[in-house]
């Protein structure tokens, strides 16, 4: 199970070749891949974004387990940022993959390895 950062669906839609094979595995093999809520809305919010292209940000998220913010999330989320000193979002999403016990997957490595207990894996 992974949790894919935003970059990681960002870099998809921009055709990369290491997102793209990380989703082409995760097909295959019928892995679940969850995304935050905080994904949605970072994906989704950059303007100016066409028809089309919200329409494959649809898709890959389509794709996706989303997982909304919970008490339980947002209270790691505040425990990571305060410990850690991660950015509001970052922590959201490092929450969430700690809450459905997944890996997540990113190419911001650099901010996510001070968390200790997460799981990362790097793209």
């Amino acid at each position: 199970m992974y949790t894919a950062d935003t970059n990681v669906v960002v870099y998809y839609l921009k055709n990369d070749v290491a997102a793209g094979d990380f989703f082409d595995r995760a097909t295959a093999q019928h892995l679940i891949v969850y995304v935050s809520g905080v994904t949605e809305v970072e994906a989704l919010c950059y303007p100016p974004l066409t028809e089309i292209e919200i329409q494959s940000i649809e898709n890959v998220l389509g794709f996706c387990t989303t997982i909304h913010t919970n008490a339980i999330i947002t209270r790691q989320a505040a425990e990571i940022r305060r410990k850690y000193g991660v950015k509001t979002m970052d922590a959201l999403i490092a929450a969430t993959a700690l809450f459905t016990n997944s890996t997540l997957i990113t190419r911001n490595v650099r901010d996510f390895k001070r968390i200790q207990e997460l799981s990362l894996e790097a793209i």
